[in-house]
C-alpha cells in the first residue's frame, strides 16, 4: 500500500480472481484494465478478455477468447465495451444478459450476445472496413449502440442484433455532413504549435443527462458536443485556444521560450467537462538537439473545467496539477489519464494538487493498468494488488464546528419528538430539545443545552450503557418508528384510502431517512459522536454508532422492499402484524402498519419462510413451488444485500476518526444467529427442490441470489470474528464459522456452481475446498493452481495446511514438491519432523544440514537397525557432498565410521546367533558385548565372537578408568572362563593344559590381533574376587592354572603388574 502526503491507496472490493492474477504474471506489460461504474472490471490481454465483478457481490469471472488470426492485432480496453451497459451492482435485480463488443485496431469487430451464459465463448466476427486510419475507441451509447471512433475522426454506430439465438452486427457510418462536419482546421499560434495540420483525435466521451444523451469529442485543439437521439445534432464546436489564452497569459513567464499545448484526456464530472492538457516548454537547445541523444523534456500538467450543460461552454477554472513532469518520448505524455479535476495518473504514479502543494504518489514495484469509479470512489487497478481506492487522508477537525444547515421538510422531524416540558433529569428530552434548536438553526442554544445538561450523562452508566448512549439510541429509534403525521390516513377523523399506497409509503420512508441523516449531522456537528460508546439492545451489545448505522440500513431495505412486487410480501406482512398483535384499521392498509415500525423490519424474514411453507402445502405442481421458493430467495437476497451494501458504503460516515475507541464485539443484525439460521434454512430448501434438474427458466438469477446470500453469511462471520478479543470465544466462533462455511460451499457444489465455490473459497480462505478443487483438476493445471494458492495465501497458512494434509496421507513426494516461494514455510513445518526434514534439505542442497538431521534420526531410531544404517549411510553421503572444511569433514567422518562399525558388529552377531528376534533393533555396545558372550552361538563361532566383544571393548570404551569399562571386561573374561569345566581339567602339565583353556585361547587370539590384552583383561586378583566365578575360585586347579597363565601372559607381553 503506497501512501503520499495527501492520498493513500486502500484495497477496495473483492480480491481479483485467480485467472486475472495469472495473467498479471505473464502478460502484465500488454494488459489494460477498465473499471466500469456498474461494478464490473474488464481486462484485455492479447486476444483474451476477462470480466469479473469487483465490488458488492461474489465474483463471477468470465474469460472470452477472440478468434485467433494473423490479421488480428492486440486488443486494448479502450476498444472493448459492454452493450447494453450492465446495471449497477446496487440495483435490486440482476441483469439477465450482458453483451460485449470489441474492435481490433485494424477494424475487425467481435460480439458476445450474453457473457453470462458461458464460462468461455468465442465471439461472432464481422469485418469493418476502416480505411485511412485505425480504430481509436469504442463507447456504449445506451439504447443507441456502440460508437466507434477512428484516429482520423470518422465515426460508426455498431448495433448488436439477436434473432432466434443468432447474433449479428449492423454498422452505420455517420455521414460526412454529420458529426465530422463540425471539425474546424487546426491552427498554430505562439502557444498552440503543432508539427502537423492533420486532425488528431484525443478522446471521445459519452454522457447521459436529464436532457438526453450526448457525445463530447476532443481533438488536438477543439472540443465538440453532439446530442444523440433520433437524429444527431451538433450543439457546439469551439476552439480551446480563446478559452485558454487569458489563463495561459497569466501563467507563462517571460523566461519561457515556446509553449506547446497538448490535449491528453477528457471526462464529464458533475455536469462539467474536465480536460487534461500539458504545457510543454521546448527551449531551443532542446528543439535542435541530436536525435540520437536521449534528452528529458519538461511539461506542466493542468486541467480546465468547462460548463458542459450549456450551448456555449464557459471556462470555470484552470488547475495546475504538477509543473515538473519529465518525459523522453512524446508517447509518454499521452499516457496520463484523468482521475478528477485535480488528479491524474499514469502507469507509475498519481499526481494531485491541493492549493499550491503538488503531491505525487509513487506506485513502487507495481504497475497501474487502469482506473474507474464506483459511486463516489475513485478507483485504480494495480497489477499485483488489484482494485485500490484513492483515499484522501482524513484531516484533523475540531470537535465542535457549526455548519450551515440545509432546510428540512417539516414532516421529516416528528413533532412529538419536541417536548413541551423538559425535566432536567430526562436526558432523552434534553436531546430532543437540542435537536429542535439544531433544526431551527439555533446552534448556540443547542450547544449550550448539550454542554450543560446532556454531556454529563455520559459519565453515568446503567445496565444498557451510559445515559447518553441510551438516549441517542432512543431518539434514533423514535425517528425510525415515527407515525407519518403528514399522511391524512393516519388521522383518526379520516377514513379515506389511497390507490397508490406504495408510493406514499416510499415517500414516508424517504422522509424518515432524511430525518435520520439530519439527526446524524446533529450528532456529529455537536460533538456527540465523539462521546458515544456502547449500548445493549435485546442482549446484543454493540457500539452505539453501529446501532445508528443499523437504523439507516433498515430504512434503506424498507425502501427497497416497497419497490419489489407487492405480492412477494403480502402474506408475510400479515403474519408479522399478527405476531405483533397489531389491530387492523379501516383507513390503513397492512403495508401502512408494517412499514411504520421500521426498527422491526427484519421480522419479515421469518414471516417470508412461514408464508412460503404455508403456500407450498397448497400448491400441487413442482413448477409453482420452484417459482415461489425462487421469489422468496430473491427477496431474502435483496433485503440482506441492500443492508450490507449500505453498511459498507457508509462505514466512514458512522465511524469517523473522532469516535471513541471501544473494544466490543460487532454483530450486525444481518449476522445474528437468528438471521443466519433463517437464511441457511432457505438455502437448504432451494437445494432440496431439485431446481438444477428442472425446466425453471431463471436459474442464472436464482443461483446468483444464492451465491450472494452465502457471501453475506460468511462475510458476517468474518466481521464478527475480527471484532472479538476474547481468545476462547473467538475460537468457538471460528469453529462455528468453519462448519457453516463447509456446509454452504457444499450446497453450492451440489448445485454445480463450481466457479462460485472457487471464488468464495478464495475470498474466505476455505483451504480444504481450495485443495480439493486443485486435486480434482488434471495436472499440470491442478499443480499450478495449488502452487499459486500456496504462494498467494502464504501469510494465511495455506501452505502449512497443505503440508499437514500431505503428511497425514503419507504423500511425501507431493510434500517435497512445494514451490520455491514456500521453502521457508516448508522448513518451519518440517522442523519437528527430522525423518522428513532431511529430504527437503537434500532437495535444497543444504547437505551439511541434512547430514546433521540424519545423524539425529539415526541416534533416535530404536526399532530398526536397517533404518538406522540407512540414515547413517545417507548422512555420510550428505557429508561428503557438503561444502564444509576438510578438517571438520574428517572429524565428522570418523564419528560416522564409528557408528557404522558398531552396526557391522551387530549384523555379524545376527548371522551366527540362533535367537535373532531381538537383534533387529539397534543395540548399544553393552548389549552387543552381552550378546557376543552369550551361549546362543555355534562352537565354531565362539572364539571369534568373544574376540569381537574384546574389539568392541577396545573401540567403544575409550575411557579405561570408567566403571563401565571395568564391568564389561570382567563380564567378557568371566564368561570366557566359564566356557571350560574346570573340575575336569588336569593340572599335571600346566603349560600344555593352558592351550585348551578357552580364556587363554582368547588371550592368545587377542595378542595375535594386536589388542592390548592386559588392558582389556582384568587382573588375576579381580577375577578371584568376581561373584560370577565364586564356584571355580574354590578349585585349586583353577588357581594353579590361572597363576600359570597370567605369568605366561606377562612374559609374552614383557609387562608386569
Amino acid at each position: 500500500m503506497e501512501i503520499s502526503s495527501r492520498y493513500r491507496l486502500e484495497p477496495y472490493g473483492l480480491v481479483h480472481p485467480l485467472q486475472v492474477r495469472e495473467v498479471m504474471k505473464t502478460s502484465r506489460d500488454c494488459a489494460t484494465v477498465k473499471l466500469h461504474q456498474s461494478g464490473w472490471a474488464l481486462l484485455v490481454a492479447k486476444t483474451k478478455i476477462y470480466l469479473w465483478r469487483y465490488i458488492g457481490k461474489s465474483q463471477i469471472c468470465k474469460e472470452l477468447v477472440v478468434p485467433s488470426s494473423d490479421a488480428i492485432e492486440q486488443l486494448n480496453s479502450d476498444l472493448v465495451c459492454f452493450y447494453p451497459s450492465p446495471p449497477s451492482i446496487n440495483t435490486t435485480s440482476f441483469p439477465r444478459h450482458i453483451g460485449l463488443v470489441a474492435v481490433s485496431p485494424s477494424g475487425v469487430a467481435f460480439c458476445w450476445n450474453n457473457i453470462l451464459q458461458h464460462d468461455k465463448a468465442k465471439g461472432y466476427v464481422e469485418k469493418l472496413i476502416v480505411e485511412g486510419g485505425g480504430a481509436h475507441s469504442l463507447q456504449c451509447i445506451p439504447e443507441v449502440g456502440c460508437l466507434l471512433a477512428t484516429k482520423d475522426c470518422r465515426y460508426f454506430i455498431i448495433t448488436l442484433l439477436v434473432h432466434q439465438g443468432q447474433s449479428s452486427l449492423t454498422v452505420q457510418q455517420l455521414s460526412a455532413g454529420g458529426m465530422i462536419s463540425g471539425f474546424a482546421r487546426r491552427f498554430s499560434s505562439v502557444w498552440f504549435q503543432s508539427s502537423s495540420v492533420a486532425k488528431i483525435l484525443r478522446k471521445v466521451v459519452v454522457s447521459s443527462t436529464m436532457d438526453g444523451k450526448c457525445v463530447y469529442i476532443l481533438t488536438d485543439a477543439r472540443v465538440e458536443k453532439w446530442s444523440i437521439g433520433s437524429s444527431h445534432q451538433q450543439v457546439y464546436d469551439v476552439s480551446l485556444e480563446p478559452l485558454l489564452a487569458e489563463r495561459l497569459a497569466s501563467y507563462v513567464t517571460a523566461e519561457d521560450n515556446d509553449i506547446l499545448v497538448e490535449y491528453i484526456d477528457m471526462k464529464v464530472i458533475n455536469d462539467h467537462l474536465v480536460i487534461l492538457f500539458a504545457m510543454v516548454n521546448t527551449p531551443k537547445e532542446i528543439q535542435h538537439h541530436d536525435d540520437n541523444i536521449s534528452t528529458n523534456k519538461m511539461a506542466t500538467l493542468a486541467t480546465i473545467v468547462l460548463s458542459a450543460d450549456t450551448r456555449s461552454p464557459r471556462l470555470l477554472q484552470m488547475v495546475v496539477i504538477n509543473s515538473g513532469v519529465t518525459y523522453q518520448e512524446d508517447e509518454e505524455l499521452f499516457k496520463w489519464c484523468l482521475v478528477h479535476e485535480m488528479c491524474c495518473h499514469n502507469s507509475e504514479s498519481v499526481l494531485s494538487v491541493e492549493g499550491s502543494h503538488y503531491d505525487r504518489l509513487e506506485v513502487r514495484q507495481d504497475k497501474l493498468l487502469g482506473s474507474g469509479h464506483f459511486e463516489e470512489n475513485h478507483l485504480l487497478f494495480l497489477a499485483k494488488t488489484g482494485v485500490m481506492k484513492l483515499q484522501l487522508k482524513s484531516m484533523e477537525v475540531p470537535k465542535y464546528k457549526p455548519v450551515a444547515l440545509k432546510k428540512v421538510k417539516k414532516q421529516s422531524v416528528r413533532r412529538s419528538l419536541l417536548p413541551q416540558e423538559m425535566p432536567s433529569d430526562d436526558y432523552l428530552n434534553v436531546l430532543k430539545k437540542a435537536f429542535q434548536h439544531y433544526c431551527e438553526e439555533n446552534l448556540d442554544e443547542a450547544c449550550l443545552l448539550l454542554q450543560q445538561q446532556f454531556f454529563p450523562s455520559f459519565a453515568h452508566s446503567q445496565e444498557s450503557g451510559t445515559f447518553g448512549d441510551v438516549a441517542t439510541f432512543e431518539i434514533s429509534s423514535l425517528l425510525l418508528d415515527d407515525v407519518p403525521d403528514a399522511d391524512p390516513r393516519w388521522a383518526e377523523d379520516l377514513s379515506q384510502e389511497s390507490d397508490n399506497t406504495n408510493t406514499i409509503i416510499l415517500y414516508q420512508l424517504e422522509d424518515k431517512l432524511i430525518a435520520h441523516e439530519r439527526l446524524m449531522r446533529f450528532i456529529i456537528d455537536m460533538g456527540i459522536m465523539a462521546r458515544l460508546m456502547v449500548v445493549t439492545v435485546h442482549g446484543r451489545r454493540m457500539k452505539t454508532t453501529d446501532y445508528l448505522s443499523e437504523h439507516a440500513e433498515k430504512l434503506v431495505i424498507a425502501m427497497a422492499m416497497t419497490r419489489l412486487p407487492y405480492e412477494t410480501f403480502e402474506g408475510a406482512i400479515k403474519l408479522v402484524l399478527a405476531s405483533r398483535g397489531v389491530v387492523s384499521k379501516p383507513n390503513l392498509t397492512p403495508e401502512d402498519l408494517f412499514y411504520r415500525e421500521v426498527s422491526c423490519i427484519d421480522e419479515i424474514l421469518k414471516a417470508l419462510l412461514d408464508d412460503q411453507e404455508e403456500k407450498c402445502h397448497c400448491l400441487t405442481d413442482d413448477d409453482s413451488r420452484i417459482r415461489l421458493v425462487a421469489t422468496v430467495l430473491s427477496a431474502f437476497e435483496s433485503i440482506v444485500r441492500k443492508a450490507c451494501q449500505h453498511r459498507h458504503n457508509k462505514y466512514s460516515f458512522y465511524h469517523p476518526d473522532t469516535t471513541a475507541v471501544v473494544d466490543v464485539e460487532f454483530i450486525p443484525w444481518t449476522a445474528t444467529d437468528c438471521v443466519r439460521r433463517l437464511v441457511t434454512r432457505q438455502l437448504d430448501i432451494v437445494v432440496g427442490m431439485g431446481i438444477q434438474e428442472s425446466t425453471y427458466q431463471h436459474k442464472q438469477l436464482l443461483w446468483q441470489s444464492f451465491v450472494d446470500l452465502v457471501d453475506v453469511i460468511l462475510n458476517g462471520y468474518c466481521e464478527q470474528i475480527t471484532s472479538i478479543r476474547d481468545l476462547d470465544k473467538r475460537k468457538d466462533v471460528e469453529c462455528l464459522y468453519e462448519g457453516e462455511r463447509a456446509h454452504l460451499l457444499q450446497l453450492l457444489t451440489k448445485l454445480g456452481l463450481s466457479s462460485s465455490v472457487i471464488s468464495l473459497a478464495e475470498k474466505y480462505q476455505d483451504f480444504p475446498t481450495l485443495m480439493s478443487v486443485c486435486e480434482c483438476t488434471a495436472d499440470p493445471r491442478g499443480s499450478v493452481m495449488l502452487h499459486e494458492y500456496m504462494t498467494h495465501f502464504a501469510s494465511e497458512g495455506f501452505a502449512k495446511f497443505v503440508f499437514q494434509k500431505y503428511k497425514e496421507q503419507g504423500r511425501i513426494k507431493e510434500l517435497m514438491s512445494a514451490p520455491p516461494a514456500c521453502y521457508q514455510q516448508l522448513e518451519e513445518f518440517l522442523s519437528p519432523y527430522d525423518e522428513l526434514r532431511w529430504m527437503h534439505e537434500m532437495h535444497t542442497r543444504q547437505y551439511h544440514s541434512a547430514y546433521s538431521t540424519l545423524l539425529v534420526c539415526a541416534d533416535r531410531e530404536q526399532k530398526s537397525l536397517a533404518k538406522q544404517k540407512n540414515c547413517l549411510s545417507i548422512s555420510k553421503l550428505s557429508l561428503l557432498a557438503s561444502d564444509c572444511s576438510v578438517e571438520e569433514k574428517q572429524a565428522e567422518l570418523e564419528e560416522l565410521e564409528l557408528k557404522l562399525r558398531l552396526i557391522d558388529y551387530q549384523e555379524n552377531l545376527i548371522k551366527d546367533c540362533t535367537k535373532v528376534e531381538d537383534l533387529f533393533m539397534p543395540l548399544s555396545p553393552d548389549q552387543l558385548i552381552e550378546g557376543y558372550t552369550s551361549n546362543d552361538f555355534t562352537n565354531s563361532a565362539i572364539l571369534d565372537n568373544f574376540l569381537c566383544a574384546l574389539e568392541i571393548l577396545s573401540v567403544f570404551y575409550p575411557d579405561r578408568h570408567a566403571q563401565n569399562f571395568h564391568h564389561q571386561r570382567l563380564l567378557i573374561s568371566s564368561q570366557a572362563i566359564l566356557r571350560n569345566d574346570w573340575e575336569q581339567i588336569p593340572v599335571d602339565d600346566p603349560i600344555n593344559t593352558l592351550k585348551i583353556v578357552f580364556f587363554f585361547q582368547l588371550s592368545q587370539a587377542a595378542l595375535d590381533k594386536g589388542l592390548d590384552v592386559l588392558q582389556l583383561l582384568p587382573s588375576l586378583q579381580e577375577l578371584l574376587l568376581c561373584d560370577a566365578l565364586q564356584e571355580v575360585n574354590q578349585l585349586s586347579s583353577f588357581i594353579i592354572l590361572m597363576n600359570a597363565g597370567y605369568e605366561q601372559l606377562h612374559r609374552v607381553t614383557n609387562i608386569g603388574h
